[in-house]
């Protein structure tokens, strides 16, 4: 059985790009608090509202957020996403990322690939390490979602914040 996904039309880029500064982050350098990615679930908080950054004023650099996944899944599927910075000349980047079924539950696991880039807590959330927003210029991240192994609610909507 295959569940649709609407990945462009859904996909939320709160503020399209947060934060990004040549300065270096201090506050949650190493990813943010989980809850910070604009969806309901997190009460729309971004990390204008959790204090991801208290050394810079927010959006005060320049680059294109986006996020690759494919279209649709399989029920249990490992899906491959990639989240990327481009047109960036800043040293700094940091993401976080989650999805919600229609009910605005979180839906399926997140989990990293095991490059040192990504981590998660509970599979809800994924986001940067230290090392992972360390990257200059142009910045990349692979992560895996693991579908619900069961029917949820469609669409599954992906939240966010870069």
């Amino acid at each position: 059985m295959k569940n649709y996904f609407k990945i462009a039309a859904y996909f939320v880029f709160v503020a399209g790009v947060m934060g990004i500064s040549a300065s270096a982050i201090f506050a949650f350098s190493g990813g943010p608090p989980d809850g910070s990615t604009g969806s309901p679930a997190d009460s729309f908080k971004t990390c204008k509202d959790t204090g991801c950054h208290n050394s810079y004023a927010l959006n005060s650099g320049a680059a294109t957020f986006s996020i690759s996944a494919p279209e649709n899944y399989t029920l249990g599927e490992v899906v491959p996403i990639s989240i990327f910075f481009g047109n960036s000349s800043t040293s700094k980047h940091g993401f976080e990322l989650s999805a919600l079924d229609a009910n605005n539950n979180h839906v399926g696991a997140f989990s990293s690939v095991g490059d040192g880039k990504t981590q998660t807590i509970d599979g809800n959330y994924i986001k940067q390490t230290l090392a992972g927003g360390n990257q200059a210029g142009n910045a990349s991240w692979n992560v895996n979602w693991t579908a619900p192994a069961s029917a949820v609610q469609d669409p599954v909507t992906f939240y966010a914040a870069g």
